[in-house]
């Protein structure tokens, strides 16, 4: 079992750029470049770079 200790929470300073959409019918693509860090505290902040692909669907639920 993995227990989360929230007395002494991640930094986290994260932010998206060059952001493109698709849509096509019931779906979305999104793609782009995360930019920043989570850090543990203590820890020096290391910044980084990472592509991102998100696809998103449109789900009509009753009731919701």
């Amino acid at each position: 079992m993995h227990l989360l200790d929230y007395s002494n929470p991640a930094q986290i300073d994260l932010r998206f750029a060059d952001i493109q959409s698709q849509a096509t019918g019931d779906a979305a693509l999104v793609t782009g470049i995360r930019i920043g860090a989570i850090t543990k505290p203590g820890e020096t902040v290391l910044e980084g770079k990472s592509l991102i692909t998100m696809v998103w669907f449109k789900r009509i639920t009753p009731g919701y």
